[in-house]
């Protein structure tokens, strides 16, 4: 019925870099001839942006883009950049998110490179903190660029960076590195979690990643945060509760727990506590931006566990959280200390350090 597995799940080892794109969203063009060609292919590797310079090498006028302007069919998205996506403003969030990305490593031309949370970005990692600026390297701009929203850092010797979507990125291990010595332990996980869960780095690679941080401002209050990451939660509201519930000493029994009736999947609830009676204490956190559409809420499958956990004489209890509920002093983590209030439940395994 269940099949818990309390180690942490190995992620598979699936392709970066220039294949990267294969693996992620797509952004539709506006229906035009001009874009029918490698001109359009240029344009989707860029999420639906597109140079001067690139319209130039194609053979397209500047008269021509002006035209197009003028109509409303393309927008004008920065000084020498057009935007040719259809319907930009239908786009997912984590789409919207890397799109603004990349348009920032175009505004600084070719030799800009992205580096910390700007890399993860366009990486595809989820929850990078919104409303930072962008974070480059330039080869001849100072610390105190005087541009308006970016971040300079003077790039790091011996890196080799990688294109994605059309421009040039630090690798995965020391995007992160970068990034996480800079946000909250909370966040850092997040960021951890999501580039295992999203494959943009191998279990394996998490050591060197952990290695990359030494020596950096801001790795040492990261100490705790390795004995937390695990690549099988689903989005950075998931990690930010584990984070939350371990902060107060309730962390769950296990994560993504599959519970089966025979052969057929039943249900995987993100959290669950095994209670001292052999009853299931369920925890879900909902949320829109990082969930599949056909994955939301669905009483009817609830309904469904409890079912077959009654079946087999077991209890369950499911309980749902949103973001806005979440923190070590939120709604969740007093929900859950009122209903385990004097039981005993099975602990997860730690894992063991990585350095």
């Amino acid at each position: 019925m269940t099949k818990p597995n309390l180690a942490p799940e190995p992620v598979e080892n699936r392709p970066r870099g220039e294949e990267l794109l294969e693996q992620d969203e797509h952004v539709d063009l506006v229906d035009d001839p001009l874009l029918a060609g490698s001109l359009g292919a240029i344009a989707r590797d860029q999420l639906g942006f597109l140079t001067k310079a690139q319209f130039r090498g194609h053979g397209v006028t500047a008269r021509s883009v002006a035209t197009r302007v003028r109509a409303r069919l393309w927008r004008r998205a920065a000084r020498g950049i057009v935007d040719v996506a259809d319907d930009p403003d239908s786009l997912a969030y984590g789409v919207t998110q890397k799109r603004d990305a990349v348009l920032a490593l175009l505004a600084y031309g070719p030799s800009a490179i992205a580096v910390g949370l700007t890399a993860l970005t366009i990486l595809g990692v989820w929850g990078v903190p919104i409303g930072r600026p962008a974070q480059v390297s330039l080869p001849r701009a100072g610390r105190r660029d005087r541009r308006v929203g970016l971040v300079c850092r003077r790039f790091e010797q011996g890196v080799v960076p990688i294109v994605v979507h059309g421009v040039r990125v630090v690798p995965p291990v020391i995007a992160l590195a970068q990034a996480i010595c800079e946000v909250s332990p909370r966040t850092a996980l997040g960021l951890l979690d999501s580039a295992l869960h999203r494959g943009v780095i191998t279990v394996d690679q998490l050591a060197d990643v952990q290695r990359a941080t030494r020596g950096r401002r801001g790795c040492r209050r990261l100490e705790l945060v390795w004995y937390l990451v695990d690549g099988r939660r689903a989005s950075p509201p998931e990690s930010g509760a584990w984070y939350d519930l371990w902060e107060v000493n309730l962390e769950p029994t296990d994560v993504q727990i599959e519970m089966y009736d025979g052969e057929v999947l039943v249900a995987r609830p993100d959290f669950g506590y095994l209670l001292d009676d052999g009853s299931w204490l369920f925890v879900e956190i909902d949320g829109d931006d990082y969930h599949q559409v056909g994955n939301e809420h669905d009483p009817a499958r609830d309904h469904r566990l409890e079912q077959l956990l009654a079946s087999r004489g077991v209890s369950c209890e499911i309980l749902r959280f949103r973001s806005p509920q979440l923190g070590f002093e939120g709604e969740m983590t007093e929900t859950i200390r009122e209903k385990i209030a004097g039981r005993r439940w099975l602990r997860r395994r730690r894992r063991r350090e990585l350095e």
